[in-house]
């Protein structure tokens, strides 16, 4: 494969600044990439708990569009109304979800238990600080 050489720099100071394998690194990009152009609409955000699929130009992750649709049984035009967003990005999300279920269904695990350990933090710092 052939590479432009500015992207490869581009490529190099990212890994650098991430402290990562440039092929690693471009790997990733690669993969993400290529989801953005089979799934419109979702792209990956950075977190505290690691990377995670998103809907692109919203505050919304795929596991809670995902979470909304199986939780309260709703269909494509209410999960739309209530996050806000398009019929479409709403589509792509449990598409997204039915192809790679595992990667969404393991990052929503990984989140829960750092808010869970967050809050355990919290009220550990409050108890202290009243007694």
């Amino acid at each position: 494969m052939r590479v432009p050489a500015e992207v490869l720099e581009g490529i190099e100071r990212e890994a650098r600044r991430l402290g990562r394998p440039m092929t690693s690194l471009a790997a990733d990009l690669l993969g993400e990439a290529l989801v953005m152009r089979t799934y419109p609409g979702i792209g990956y955000r950075e977190g505290a708990a690691g990377r995670r699929a998103a809907l692109i130009g919203h505050r919304i992750d795929v596991h809670q569009v995902v979470a909304h649709v199986q939780q309260g049984k709703a269909d494509l035009d209410e999960a739309a109304a209530h996050f806000g967003v398009s019929r479409g990005l709403i589509r792509s999300a449990m598409e997204f979800y039915a192809d790679h279920r595992a990667e969404v269904d393991e990052w929503a695990q990984r989140q829960a238990e750092f808010s869970a350990e967050a809050e355990r933090r919290w009220r550990a710092g409050q108890a202290s600080a009243t007694a």
